[in-house]
C-alpha cells in the first residue's frame, strides 16, 4: 500500500486521468496552432479587402488583429493536461481539473468559430444595388 491511501493506487483512476491529459494537450495545441492559421488567414484577407472590416463585429475585430494571443490563451489547459498526465490526483481534484480546462479550451474555440463566422456574414447579406 502506498502512504497516500488505497484511493489513489488504482491504476484505472491513473489511466482515466491519462487519457484526459492527453486529450487536454493536444485539444490545447490544436487550438492555439490552427487558431493562429485561422486568424492568420482572415487578417490577411482584412489586409486585401480593408472596407469587408466596417461590416464585422469588433469583438471578432479585435480577435482577427491580435491573433497572437491565442497561442498564450491555450497554455492554462495544456499546463492542467500535463498535470494530470505526469502526477497523481484524487477523483475530485483531477475532475474538476479537467472540466475547467475543457470549458476553457470550449471558450476558445466558439470564440475562433464565432469570429469566423462574423467574417462571413457581411457576405451573404442584402446588398442593394
Amino acid at each position: 500500500m502506498s502512504d497516500q491511501g488505497p484511493e489513489l493506487a488504482s491504476p484505472a483512476r491513473s489511466r482515466r486521468f491519462l487519457f484526459n491529459g492527453i486529450s487536454l494537450i493536444v485539444g490545447s495545441m490544436a487550438l492555439g496552432i490552427l487558431g493562429w492559421v485561422a486568424f492568420a488567414f482572415l487578417g490577411d484577407a482584412l489586409r486585401k479587402n480593408p472596407e469587408t472590416a466596417e461590416n464585422i463585429a469588433p469583438t471578432a475585430l479585435w480577435c482577427i488583429e491580435h491573433r497572437a494571443w491565442l497561442p498564450i490563451a491555450a497554455i492554462p489547459p495544456l499546463l492542467v493536461g500535463a498535470r494530470l498526465l505526469w502526477s497523481r490526483q484524487t477523483l475530485a481534484k483531477g475532475w474538476s481539473m479537467f472540466v475547467m480546462a475543457f470549458l476553457w479550451e470550449t471558450a476558445l474555440f466558439f470564440l475562433i468559430l464565432y469570429s469566423f463566422i462574423m467574417f462571413l456574414a457581411p457576405m451573404y447579406q442584402y446588398q442593394p444595388l
